[in-house]
């Protein structure tokens, strides 16, 4: 995941970062892209990067924070089909959460390798 973006907002490295970011900046909180964009990244920082997390951040606090990015997100949408979904992830987070984080660890402990076809004899 890259968190040096050229056109769009860059990920966060960290917990601390969304927070800084979307926090600290009073301005974006009716702002429902924003506030979905900040749901998402604590999601994806909180969740599948979790045991990264864990040493430096309380994961409970930012899981309720993603929650209510989200709830604000779709507080703040047009679209009323959208606000139900942002709603509904917004009360299901922590469950999204913890399936993240399980995936995390399936796939690092479940380690995939791909092995490169031998060559051809007489091409070595």
């Amino acid at each position: 995941m890259s968190t040096q973006a050229d056109g769009d907002l860059p990920t966060p490295a960290t917990l601390s970062d969304l927070f800084d970011t979307f926090v600290l900046d009073r301005t974006l909180c009716r702002d429902s892209v924003m506030m979905e964009t900040a749901g998402a990244q604590c999601l994806l920082l909180a969740g599948f990067f979790e045991d990264q997390m864990r040493s430096r951040h309380q994961i409970s606090w930012y899981a309720t924070l993603g929650a209510d990015f989200f709830r604000s997100a779709a507080k703040h949408t047009g679209g009323t089909r959208k606000a139900r979904l942002l709603d509904a992830v917004a009360k299901r987070f922590e469950s999204w959460r913890r399936r993240h984080a399980q995936l995390s660890r399936e796939l690092r402990d479940q380690q995939y390798l791909l092995t490169m076809p031998s060559a051809p004899p007489g091409c070595g």
